[in-house]
């Protein structure tokens, strides 16, 4: 199934796990690809103009196919970076590209920029794109600061819209800890929520540097239910 992945913010390795799903689900013989609609804070390299996420995907496993329809020089909010651009916003581009991806893969994964309610265009936010793909969508949290009151926020405006939850991802958080607190903090979300942890991953923009690919898919082959996150039944995955 194709998946929106979303998260509670910025920075909060939503591309790394992206990449390490699709990376692993290649590997298994599946037509992968990652579309990221919106990217802010391009890169450049040879006078040529990259999405350092999707660049990312394709150290992990070159094979995955990757689609972008907006790549925005400045590192701002979308719509602000649109309009410093001069880029008109159009989210039937968008459509047409994420058709054309569907087209020629068997899995995509749309990640989005920020959290759901990331400005794109005007009153256009990131959750209107979610609703107009109509995906299902997976949140990663990252486990810090206040992440149990924006898990909850983020929740709040996923059911307010009526999106289809798949369950959430917490990143940078290790079971094995010796923070109590941190603990604390995370049973008590689990008592609050009406929605399943999906699978927990060390801090993953330190794995994002210097990167294994071997060990970003064991990552996620040993901490991640991939076949709830897909919401199908994945034979391959049964050794």
């Amino acid at each position: 199934m194709n998946i929106f992945v979303t998260s509670i913010g910025v920075n909060s390795g939503k591309t790394v796990f992206s990449a390490g799903i699709a990376a692993v689900m290649q590997s298994l013989g599946y037509e992968m690809a990652v579309f990221k609609p919106v990217q802010t804070g391009c890169k450049y390299a040879n006078d040529k103009q990259f999405s350092p996420d999707l660049n990312f995907v394709k150290k992990i496993d070159p094979n995955i196919k990757t689609y972008s329809t907006y790549n925005f020089k400045q590192n701002f909010i979308p719509a602000i970076a649109a309009e410093n651009e001069r880029i008109k916003f159009s989210m039937e581009k968008i459509i047409r590209d994420f058709n054309t991806s569907k087209k020629e893969n068997d899995i995509v994964i749309v990640e989005g920029t920020g959290g759901l309610m990331t400005p794109l265009a005007g009153k256009i936010c990131l959750v209107d794109l979610v609703l107009t793909l109509k995906l299902p969508v997976v949140i990663v949290v990252d486990v810090e600061g206040d992440f149990v009151s924006k898990t909850l926020l983020t929740l709040k405006v996923a059911e307010s819209y009526r999106l289809e939850i798949l369950g959430l991802i917490l990143n940078k958080y290790n079971p094995a800890s010796k923070d109590d607190n941190l603990h604390n903090e995370v049973k008590l979300l689990e008592q609050i929520i009406e929605y399943d942890i999906l699978g927990t991953l060390p801090d993953l923009d330190v794995l994002r540097e210097g990167i294994n690919p071997e060990n970003l898919i064991s990552e996620i082959l040993q901490n991640i239910d991939i076949s709830r996150v897909l919401n199908m039944e994945i034979p391959k995955l049964v050794f």
